[in-house]
């Protein structure tokens, strides 16, 4: 959903390559300043007079505990669903698989989606994660979060989830965009203290 597409993924394999905790951290902190150029521009979600004061968005402190391999398994028949939105507007999706895995001692289970028609038009697997998690409305946006995810290891089984990178629909910011909204098998009780937090 977002405009650096071609930063974000010199960013995403980066962030596979061995690092440092502190080079982790600068890849991160790049990542957030780029984020908050694009709310500036012209494409910003932003309402007019919040761009007047916009310093940045608030964001969780980086850990890199959050960036993780999941494990993901496709469904033997992935579903195709209409995915619901903050609108009247409803969105075709395919509900491919799941991925697992274990967070602050937690197993963890999300479903994974891709937007029918984007498919169709570019052939490409847009992977699109949303959800809700134990901050939801009180430290971060409560109609939940998104996370892209679009790289799998050579095997297919593995998907690179980093949680520092989640981000609020553009909603969070202005009323008049119509945003999907989590499903409930894709709302979690842990605390996932990381991306971007509640704007006001």
């Amino acid at each position: 959903m977002k405009i650096l597409t071609l930063f974000f993924i010199s960013l995403f394999i980066f962030s596979c390559s061995p690092q440092t905790n502190e080079t982790y951290k600068k890849s991160i902190i790049d990542y957030r300043k780029e984020n908050n150029k694009f709310y500036l521009s012209d494409d910003s979600p932003l309402l007019e007079e919040d761009k007047k004061n916009f310093v940045g968005l608030n964001y969780f402190s980086i850990k890199q505990e959050y960036a993780l391999w999941a494990t993901y398994q496709i469904f033997e028949k992935p579903d195709t669903i209409i995915m619901p939105t903050t609108t009247e507007r409803n969105i075709l999706m395919i509900n491919e698989g799941e991925v697992t895995f274990t967070l602050k001692d937690t197993l963890c289970t999300l479903q994974i989606y891709y937007d029918v028609n984007r498919f169709l038009e570019n052939k490409t697997k847009d992977y699109f994660l949303p959800l809700g998690d134990g901050t939801s409305g009180i430290e971060s946006y409560g109609g939940g979060r998104y996370l892209e995810v679009d790289s799998l290891n050579s095997e297919g089984n593995k998907m690179w989830l980093d949680f520092n990178k989640l981000y609020n629909p553009y909603c969070a910011y202005n009323h008049k965009f119509s945003c999907p909204i989590p499903p409930k098998e894709n709302l979690l009780k842990v605390h996932i203290s990381a991306g971007e937090r509640k704007f006001h």
